[in-house]
């Protein structure tokens, strides 16, 4: 009957739109599963070096590439003179001449820190420089460099 032919009609492009579904699902899920299993790995190192006020200061910059597309900076300082009340040391990041906030610490009492900070979607830097700031929050160097790149 008509009636029969439009019920299994109906029937059938729902199981049929069920099925998509259920692909799709299953390759969202397996996509997720993959980036979340994704190990982070150092794909470049870079030594940082103290100066002036700094000198005995060392440190050293860990690239870190964590699944397909986002990468971290991972900056381990040691030896940085411990800094007065408000002052703060500020990571920048040089490309062509421009620099880009990447973020603030404060050294522990033996002089130790680390910062981290997750990079923009392809976003590339020829050098590291480190400030002594009087403040958190600049968007261009105020104070004096004391640790960058060779």
């Amino acid at each position: 009957s008509p009636l029969s032919a439009g019920i299994l009609a109906v029937l059938a492009i729902g199981l049929t739109g069920l099925i998509w579904h259920n692909l799709q699902l299953k390759d969202s899920i397996t996509a997720l599963e993959n980036k979340a299993f994704s190990p982070s790995q150092i794909v470049k190192t870079i030594d940082l070096k103290g100066q002036d006020l700094a000198a005995s200061a060392n440190g050293i910059a860990y690239l870190l590439q964590d699944g397909q597309d986002t990468s971290h900076l991972i900056i381990e300082l040691n030896n940085m003179p411990i800094t007065n009340n408000d002052e703060v040391y500020q990571v920048w990041l040089l490309k062509n001449g421009n620099r880009q906030n990447a973020g603030t610490l404060k050294p522990d009492q033996n002089g130790n820190g680390l910062l981290t900070y997750q990079l923009p979607k392809d976003h590339a830097f020829d050098a590291i420089g480190i400030t002594l700031e009087p403040n958190a929050g600049n968007t261009q160097p105020k104070g004096k460099k004391v640790m960058g790149t060779l």
